[in-house]
């Protein structure tokens, strides 16, 4: 670990305090040090600055993210592609992906430095939207959500698992979740709790009106197509989806949402002596 990426969420870290402290701590182990381009460079800091598109050709070895879950999701989907390891230092509230807390940055550096870690990989997952017009596609790492958006009413959708049809929902709409996002707004819904580690894929209605309606789990390597069965009645009926919570599109009637893994994976850093288990436990009590 030589050269070392600092993406600081600005509005989490008022005042760089955090990134001030970690970029000192960096600097005394003689590391090559590079700050994300929005928002941070040139306030009383002398590393140099750089754009994301810019990481792969500066040979980033690792990226630290002062924030919170929400700007490493935000990050992830703009890097990637590169296959970076990530660590986050949380300044949010939960934490699930930024599990480290400020106290620890002394020591993070330290157990980085002798190799005190390992490499989770993470799948991601794209859904592709093909309407009667164009194609679009969004990439997520927690979840992909397709809701009601603006109709006062349910929704009716069709589940297919490799072209066969496993469910019809009547409901507010329906989770597509990975195991990072199976903490999420997953759980919220009832969904089940999926290790980081495993290969599967959640699916899990959001208040379905049928009480045959159960949470399905599929294996990665299956394709995932949900058909919106409604008639808009008008152009403020507008169902959407979202990518991770953070970025989301209108649909139209009979769009065909079709989602399935990306071929890369997320590396998140997991300091040794840190246990899931334990993590989860504090988290959602």
């Amino acid at each position: 670990m030589q050269n070392v990426l600092i993406y600081t969420n600005v509005d989490k870290d008022k005042g760089l305090e955090v990134t001030k402290k970690i970029v000192k701590i960096l600097r005394s182990h003689n590391k090559n040090i590079w700050l994300n381009y929005r928002g941070v460079c040139g306030i009383d800091l002398k590393e140099a600055c750089v754009q994301l598109d810019e990481i792969q050709e500066k040979n980033i070895d690792i990226i630290i993210v002062i924030g919170g879950d929400g700007t490493i999701l935000g990050l992830v989907r703009e890097v990637y592609d590169y296959e970076i390891p990530i660590i986050g230092i949380n300044l949010g509230r939960i934490g699930f992906l930024a599990e480290v807390e400020i106290t620890d940055m002394e020591n993070i550096v330290m157990m980085l430095e002798e190799d005190k870690y390992d490499i989770e990989e993470r799948i991601m997952i794209e859904a592709i939207i093909k309407s009667k017009s164009e194609q679009r596609s969004l990439v997520g790492l927690n979840d992909i959500v397709i809701n009601r958006g603006s109709f006062s009413r349910m929704i009716g959708l069709e589940v297919y698992i490799n072209k066969g049809c496993v469910a019809k929902y009547s409901a507010d709409g329906v989770v597509v979740s990975t195991p990072t996002g199976s903490t999420a707004y997953n759980l919220s819904a009832g969904g089940p709790i999926l290790m980081p580690d495993t290969r599967i894929i959640a699916i899990t209605p959001i208040c379905p009106h049928s009480l045959a309606a159960r949470p399905i789990v599929v294996s990665y390597r299956h394709e995932i197509c949900i058909k919106i069965q409604d008639k808009l009645e008008n152009e403020k009926e507008t169902p959407m989806l979202t990518i991770d919570g953070q970025k989301g599109i209108e649909l139209n009637e009979e769009d065909e949402i079709t989602i399935k893994k990306v071929e890369k994976t997320i590396k998140l850093i997991r300091l040794q002596g840190v246990n899931y288990y334990d993590i989860l436990r504090k988290k959602i009590k």
